[in-house]
């Protein structure tokens, strides 16, 4: 069932059926409008648009494309399982993972998959008092409406809890879409029927999906492994930005104030006065070369925590890098939904090929 038009949210109907949308106008059939080649995302000048000649033994852009939708979605489900997410078949994520970036794209990566996303829901029921919303709230600016949407719809069913309600409200009314949209879809890129009831707090949205299964493939984070370390430091210390911080100052022999501030995405000013209050406790120091100040760990008194085997924190910037598979994703969709209708240029793919692939790497190596 795919159906379009305004939500009315009827606070006395505690369900609602799919057949109570068949007065709505169905969606019209999807067409692909000419689109502008994509440029830039530091390629090469010239090399934006690279053709492809495809071989007899050659992969075609299509094949690619393919797979590497397979290799995002692996590393969204390794991430996700070393966090506690079971999941068969996945190897231990050793980078430190960023749980707030992780989330956002797993809203865009997980409407192929409602069993593996109600397994991150789960999750968040379990451990979501460590996820730092404010945080959230700013990285979701820059995502586009329906994955804000969702974000709320998540927000809207984890304040049910008392202990957290004040957590998540705030979230839970920041965004909706204007007209009912479907979540869930189908590999060819159509909306995935919905046969019973629609879930609550995503109707409310202006999302439409089957109500939230109970798939209990979740647990706690782990207590040991670096990839958790923010989490854990969370549980230490409490929800803030010096625990970004402590992991960024493990995972560097020295940093300047700004370059740390825009890693982190905080102020200058900020960022200054946070270190210079982390110095005074000792586990900081500072060096001055001139009148630049760069800061560091001071050996010792952390080392068991953020480099117990006497190696950097295993740090990756994942904000940018996961914002970026996001909209390629996006675009991927965009792309498989032109070739069941108009054939979408070969260029486009052949580029969008060669981001996805530069930006996988960015996601596994340390930076």
């Amino acid at each position: 069932m795919c159906v379009e038009g305004r939500v009315e949210v009827d606070g006395n109907r505690a369900h609602r059926n799919a057949h109570d949308y068949r007065q709505l106008p169905p969606c019209p059939p999807h067409t692909c409008t000419p689109h502008k080649p994509l440029v830039g995302d530091g390629l090469p000048p010239g090399e934006e648009n690279p053709g492809m000649q495809v071989g007899a033994n050659q992969e075609t852009p299509v094949d690619e494309l393919e797979e590497l939708r397979t290799r995002i979605r692996d590393l969204v489900m390794r991430q996700w399982w070393t966090l506690g997410v079971r999941a068969r078949g996945m190897t231990v994520e050793t980078n430190v993972i960023d749980p707030e970036a992780l989330l956002l794209l797993t809203i865009t990566v997980g409407r192929g998959d409602p069993r593996f996303f109600d397994a991150m829901l789960c999750w968040l029921e379990i451990n979501g008092e460590f996820i730092n919303t404010q945080r959230l709230r700013n990285l979701a600016l820059a995502a586009d409406p329906l994955a804000q949407a969702v974000l709320s719809a998540v927000a809207g069913r984890l304040a049910r809890k008392a202990e957290v309600r004040r957590k998540w409200e705030g979230l839970a009314e920041s965004w909706s879409m204007p007209k009912a949209t479907p979540y869930f879809l189908l590999a060819d890129g159509r909306a995935r029927p919905i046969y019973d009831d629609v879930d609550e707090d995503f109707f409310q949205r202006g999302l439409l999906r089957p109500p939230v299964r109970k798939v209990r493939l979740a647990g706690r984070f782990p207590r040991e492994g670096m990839a958790a370390l923010v989490l854990r430091l969370r549980a230490l210390i409490g929800i803030s930005i010096r625990c970004e911080v402590l992991c960024l100052l493990g995972g560097r022999e020295e940093i300047h104030p700004a370059e740390l501030a825009r890693l982190v995405g905080q102020s200058r000013r900020g960022t200054q006065s946070l270190l210079v209050e982390m110095a005074r406790s000792g586990c900081v120091q500072v060096r001055a070369d001139g009148r630049r100040r760069n800061y560091a760990l001071r050996p010792g008194p952390l080392d068991v925590l953020l480099r117990p085997d006497g190696m950097r924190t295993p740090w990756v910037n994942a904000v940018p890098v996961f914002r970026s598979l996001a909209m390629d994703w996006i675009e991927m969709d965009r792309l498989r939904a032109c070739r069941n209708g108009i054939a979408a240029p070969p260029h486009e793919e052949c580029a969008l090929a060669r981001r996805i692939r530069a930006r996988l790497a960015a996601a596994t190596n340390m930076t």
